[in-house]
């Protein structure tokens, strides 16, 4: 009798526990007005900023493909093309919903998936299924998250690190990139929403020990200032103990 009162309770339970994973989800999101990665204290980069990050990142992807030059500049200028689109596409969602953070959430689903398949097309007129396959993995994401891989490379670009430290740097970005994403992916597709808060405090937090090797004390702090990302709610949502405040 206790067990069959019970069951709306437990029902309820389950529901709002499906809900608050679907806000953390959509929350991670919307994150910040769109308009290019975050600089550090919050500015965000220039144009002429983004474009370079941009290139410095597709050039990470066409090292390992071991691609020729020729094919490196076409794969720099679809990935730079798909990155000023997608941008210009957000800011126009973002004035669609008055700057309202948590509208729009679907749409944004459509618009990461219609980005990608855009790059995909892009990507497949000059690269072969494998090694579209594995650029896509790194540079296909189309999330906010890609605001926190412009603003590591702009950082990282700023030291004036040695060339073998730069690409060691670069490198272990990448991997991290790759791994949040697939982390993503897994998570939406078993939808285990919960899963994606620890998967990303783990990945970053793998990806600054390894940088912590490479860069000076004054340098690392730099890092872990500008890189760390900053959820609403604290340490529950996937940030760092402590930051509670949202990215601007």
């Amino acid at each position: 009798m206790n067990a069959t009162r019970n069951e709306p309770a437990r029902a309820g339970s389950i529901v709002s526990i499906a809900g608050a994973a679907l806000l953390m989800l959509s929350i991670g999101e919307a994150l910040g007005q769109p308009g290019g990665g975050g600089g550090r204290g919050g500015q965000r980069l220039d144009s002429a900023e983004q474009k370079a990050v941009w290139e410095i990142q597709a050039k990470g992807v066409a090292e390992d493909l071991e691609l020729d030059e020729v094919i490196e500049s076409k794969l720099v200028a679809a990935y730079q093309a798909a990155r000023a689109s997608h941008d210009e596409a957000r800011r126009e969602l973002w004035a669609d919903s008055g700057g309202n953070r948590m509208a729009g959430w679907q749409q944004r689903r459509e618009l990461r998936a219609s980005g990608r398949e855009k790059l995909q097309e892009a990507l497949t007129a000059f690269l072969s299924d494998g090694q579209t396959e594995q650029a896509i993995g790194v540079l296909g994401a189309f999330s906010r998250r890609w605001d926190q891989w412009d603003q590591m490379v702009h950082v990282l670009s700023g030291f004036e690190l040695e060339q073998e430290d730069l690409d060691k740097a670069l490198e272990r970005i990448q991997t991290y990139v790759a791994e949040s994403n697939k982390a993503r992916e897994e998570a939406m597709t078993s939808g285990d929403f919960m899963s994606i808060g620890e998967s990303m405090r783990e990945l970053k937090s793998k990806l600054d020990e390894n940088m912590e090797t490479l860069l000076t004390k004054e340098q690392f702090e730099t890092w872990e200032e500008a890189t760390a990302r900053h959820w609403p709610g604290g340490p529950g949502f996937g940030g760092g103990p402590g930051r509670g405040r949202p990215n601007p």
